[in-house]
């Protein structure tokens, strides 16, 4: 008995000596920092009342604070550790924004709206380069998380390229590059249909045409159903633009000449205002982008100003034609489209799009051809040829050009 007592004391003194040791570990831990050793309130020791003040109330919760603010050169740390931490941060949670380049409690608080509550998170989305909240908030429209957006940057698809193929029902780069390839099977397919039937519609005997071999069954019926399918007959979008066609041409016949009862454009000062719409949103929204704006704020304000410039067209328009509405309207359903046409040809003209180069030619080409088209049609149905602001003819005044400044 008096052995297993000795064994029991000797445990006794031990757990002793060991809460006495960790005891003193702990207390020269909490003592090992001293304000001096911060170089605080050496020379002026109201500095420690600044750290006091704003409750950071030891030399070791100073010098945690201290370490998360190193990156902020030139800053009163008391002064802006109190910020963060009236903020609900602490040490810890502060070095980890400031590591993420934020420098600034606002700008914790415009990430947070934005919906990235951490900075574990934001600097995921940073290591692929959105680097504002606003771009977050953009990407996330389309995107549930950096790995997902990763996989789009790295296949070369922009923010737009993104919006438009998820508003197609894409979801990954892998659905599009599906897509894409039934595409080019559904047109190579159309082309082999389209061949078949120039190929069955052609003359036998120099009087069978294609309707009437179609009629007689000599084109298979399967072929003809398929062409149909692909063509697109009988959708109402075809019978609308068929509709929009006509009165346009119709307007323009009544828009010409000298008994003209339609109004199209009333001088040069219109034709100018009717291409500055279309003309003004492209460069209000890519003037935006190329400055690193918002493209949702820049798209809003160009089409702010585009409206307005609209709403003016349209009082001009309808005081041209005596204040009568059919021909106000026959008018602006004529002369914008005209005008929008016009400027997006020029524009091609200048920049075509296209993967290649051959088919940059091919649109390059197409606009050409609209633009020398159209542009002869636009200057006849101008009815009063000057004009203080947009004037074609002061352009070209003095120059070797012939006959053509007299039919401006």
């Amino acid at each position: 008995m008096k052995i297993l007592k000795w064994i029991l004391l000797l445990l006794l003194l031990n757990i002793l000596v060991i809460g006495i040791v960790q005891a003193n570990e702990n207390s020269s831990l909490n003592e090992s920092i001293t304000w001096t050793d911060l170089g605080i309130g050496i020379n002026n020791p109201g500095e420690i009342k600044d750290w006091t003040y704003y409750g950071i109330k030891t030399p070791n919760e100073a010098s945690l604070w201290i370490n998360a603010l190193k990156p902020l050169r030139g800053v009163s740390y008391a002064g802006v550790a109190r910020l963060w931490r009236q903020n609900g941060f602490t040490a810890n949670e502060t070095k980890e924004w400031i590591q993420c380049g934020i420098k600034r409690v606002e700008e914790v608080n415009h990430w947070q709206n934005a919906g990235i509550k951490k900075a574990r998170d934001l600097k995921k989305w940073n290591e692929i380069g959105i680097v504002k909240p606003w771009q977050y908030e953009s990407w996330k429209k389309y995107v549930n998380s950096p790995d997902e957006a990763k996989k789009w940057i790295d296949s070369g698809f922009s923010l737009e390229d993104v919006g438009i193929e998820v508003l197609k029902g894409h979801l990954s780069p892998n659905e599009v590059y599906i897509a894409r390839e039934k595409e080019e099977k559904q047109e190579s397919r159309k082309e082999k249909i389209e061949s078949n039937l120039y190929t069955a519609g052609t003359t036998v005997n120099g009087t069978d045409t294609m309707q009437d071999r179609e009629v007689n069954g000599n084109i298979p019926v399967e072929l003809a159903s398929d062409y149909r399918s692909l063509s697109g007959e009988g959708d109402g979008y075809q019978l609308f633009l068929l509709f929009y066609f006509i009165i346009m041409i119709i307007t323009i016949f009544k828009g010409y000449g000298e008994n003209r009862t339609v109004i199209i454009f009333r001088d040069y000062n219109d034709l100018g205002l009717t291409f500055l719409i279309p003309t003004a949103f492209i460069l209000i929204f890519y003037l935006f982008m190329m400055f690193g704006g918002n493209p949702s704020w820049g798209a809003g304000l160009a089409f702010i100003v585009s409206m307005s410039l609209f709403v003016i067209l349209i009082k001009n328009t309808y005081e041209d034609n005596n204040k009568v509405i059919l021909p106000t309207i026959l008018s602006i359903m004529t002369k914008v489209p005209l005008g929008i046409i016009w400027i997006f040809s020029f524009i091609t003209l200048l920049n075509p799009s296209g993967k290649t180069a051959a088919q940059r030619r091919k649109n390059r080409g197409t606009a050409l051809v609209i633009g020398v088209l159209i542009t002869p049609i636009i200057g006849m149905l101008v009815v009063e040829k000057e004009g203080s602001l947009f004037n074609p003819r002061d352009w070209i005044k003095g120059k070797r050009i012939g006959s053509i400044r007299k039919h401006l």
